[in-house]
C-alpha cells in the first residue's frame, strides 16, 4: 500500500487528536453497502474541473469520457430533501444535492440536524444554482461545491472528523465570500454550536436511553447468555462472554479490539454505550442510541438469538442466531 498519503485524527473532547489507522476493507472485515474514494486535492482539481467543464459547456470531455447528457441524469432532481419548505430547489439527485441559492446548505453533511436553523448561502441578487457533495472518509474528509452557471467550483479537503464538519462549513465560508465579496454571516455562532452538540452525542446516548429504561427483573444468571451468535449469511458473528471479573462482554468477529462491555438495561436487553473520548479512542462515530441495544430472545427460557438494530432503516433490527 502507497504509504504517501495524509494521515487521519479524530478530536478528543479536550482537542488532543487521536491519530486513526487507515480502513481495513479485505476479507477479515464487513461494512455496510458503501463507497468512497480516498484522494489529494490534486487528483480532486484535477476530475472536478473536469466534470464542471462538461456540465456548464454540455459537451464531451474526453478526460472523463463521458458526454453532457449522461451527466444530466446524475444531476436531475431525483427527491425532495427532508427540509422546511422553501420556495427555491433543494432537491437531491444520485449523489449530488441542488440548491437554488439564496438557500441553507447543511443537510447532506456531517453538520446536518444538529441544530434548528443554519446560515443563508448567497443573496437574492446573486443565487446561482449549486450543485453539491460532501465525503467523509477518514483521513480525507472533502465537501465540492459546483455553480456551472458561474464556471466556478470551491473544495474543500481535510484528514480529521472535527467535532463537527469542517470541510462544510469552510466551502460555505469560501462560498459566501465568493458571491457577495465578504462574509457577512455568524458562522462562528454556528459552528461553535454545533461542534458542542458534536461532542456531547455520547451524553444525550445516555439521557434517552435513561429515560425510557423501564422498571424490570433482573437478567438472572449471566451465563445463560454466553455463545456465539451467527448472522444468517454465516459470515458474521457475534460472541457472547463471561469475564473472569464478572462483566458479560459482546465480541465482533471475536476481535478484541471490537469488544464491549454489556450492561443490563430492561428485560432481556443490554446497552454497551460509551463515553465521547472512548469513541474516539476506538476511532469511530457516535451513533444513535438504539445502535448501542442488544436484545437477547429466548424460548423455553433458553437464549437462542440476538437482535440488534445496526442502520436506521431497519425497523427492528437485524438477527443473529446462536450457535448449536
Amino acid at each position: 500500500m502507497d504509504q504517501n498519503i495524509s494521515r487521519a485524527y479524530l478530536a478528543y473532547q479536550n482537542l488532543k487528536l487521536r491519530e486513526v489507522p487507515t480502513p481495513d476493507i479485505s476479507s477479515h472485515t464487513v461494512a455496510f453497502s458503501a463507497g468512497g474514494i480516498r484522494s489529494c486535492m490534486r487528483d480532486l482539481l484535477l476530475f472536478y474541473s473536469s466534470l464542471l467543464q462538461a456540465i456548464a459547456t454540455s459537451t464531451k470531455v474526453e478526460e472523463l469520457n463521458v458526454n453532457a447528457e449522461e451527466l444530466r441524469t446524475i444531476f436531475d432532481a431525483a427527491i425532495p430533501l427532508k427540509v422546511p419548505n422553501v420556495l427555491r430547489e433543494r432537491p437531491y439527485g444520485m449523489g449530488w444535492a441542488r440548491t437554488q441559492l439564496l438557500n441553507q446548505i447543511s443537510e447532506i453533511t456531517g453538520n446536518s440536524g444538529l441544530l434548528e436553523t443554519y446560515p443563508m448561502i448567497g443573496d437574492l441578487s446573486n443565487g446561482p444554482l449549486l450543485l453539491h457533495h460532501a465525503g467523509s472518509n477518514i483521513g480525507c474528509s472533502s465537501t465540492v461545491y459546483l455553480m456551472p452557471e458561474l464556471g466556478t467550483g470551491i473544495i474543500v479537503h481535510g484528514n480529521s472528523l472535527d467535532h463537527c464538519d469542517a470541510t462544510d462549513w469552510t466551502a460555505q465560508i469560501l462560498t459566501q465570500a465568493f458571491l457577495s465579496d465578504k462574509v457577512d454571516r455568524p458562522f462562528s455562532q454556528f459552528f461553535t454550536a454545533v461542534a458542542l452538540q458534536g461532542r456531547s452525542a455520547m451524553e444525550r446516548v445516555q439521557t434517552i436511553l435513561d429515560s425510557e429504561r423501564q422498571p424490570t427483573e433482573p437478567p438472572g444468571p449471566l451465563t445463560k447468555y454466553k455463545g456465539c451468535f451467527w448472522y444468517n449469511s454465516n459470515q458474521f458473528c457475534i460472541s457472547i462472554l463471561l469475564e473472569n471479573h464478572g462483566d458479560l462482554t459482546m465480541s465482533l468477529q471475536n476481535r478484541d479490539d471490537e469488544k464491549y462491555i454489556l450492561r443490563h438495561y430492561e428485560q432481556y436487553t443490554f446497552v454497551f454505550n460509551e463515553s465521547f473520548d472512548r469513541i474516539i479512542e476506538r476511532g469511530q462515530w457516535c451513533r444513535p442510541y438504539w445502535f448501542y441495544k442488544t436484545q437477547f430472545i429466548l424460548e423455553d427460557q433458553e437464549v437462542v438469538a440476538i437482535r440488534w438494530r445496526i442502520d436506521d432503516t431497519q425497523g427492528d433490527g437485524e438477527l443473529f442466531r446462536k450457535a448449536k
